[in-house]
C-alpha cells in the first residue's frame, strides 16, 4: 500500500493520510480505497492504514464507483496504478495479496481436510 500511496501523493500532489478535505486529497481518498478494494484489500485493513472510519472508505469507494470513474484526470490515474500493481506491486501490498492467497488457500484446505475425515467416519 505505501509505494501506491506514495506513487498517488507524487501524481496528484497531494497526501492521502493527512487531515486535509479539499477537493483533490479526498478525490485521491476515493482512488486509493477503490484500487485497495478491487485488489482484494478489506475495508477495515483500509480503513487502518489510512486513519479514516470504516464508513468513509465505503463512502470513497461508492463515490469512486458512481461519479469519479467518468473523470478523465481520476481514470487514468486509477489505471496506471492498477497497470502497477498488477506489473510490479507494492512491497507490503504485494506481500498483503500473497497473504490472503494463503489464507484462501488454506480455508479451502481445511474444507477438504474436514470433509475427508468425516468420510472415514462414515466409512469405519
Amino acid at each position: 500500500m505505501k509505494s501506491i500511496e506514495a506513487s498517488i501523493n507524487k501524481k496528484a500532489g497531494v497526501y492521502i493520510k493527512g487531515s486535509k478535505r479539499t477537493k483533490k486529497d479526498v478525490e485521491a481518498r476515493m482512488v486509493f480505497a477503490r484500487l485497495m478494494k478491487a485488489n482484494a484489500i478489506g475495508v477495515t485493513e483500509i480503513s487502518k492504514y489510512l486513519g479514516k472510519s470504516t464508513s468513509s472508505i465505503k463512502y470513497y469507494i461508492h463515490m469512486y464507483d458512481d461519479v469519479m470513474r467518468h473523470d478523465d484526470y481520476w481514470s487514468s490515474m486509477y489505471e496506471i496504478h492498477q497497470v502497477m500493481i498488477d506489473g510490479k506491486g507494492g512491497n507490503d501490498l504485494t506481500l498483503l495479496l500473497f497473504i490472503k492467497d494463503l489464507q484462501k488457500k488454506n480455508k479451502q484446505l481445511n474444507l477438504e481436510l474436514k470433509s475427508i475425515k468425516k468420510e472415514l467416519r462414515c466409512t469405519e
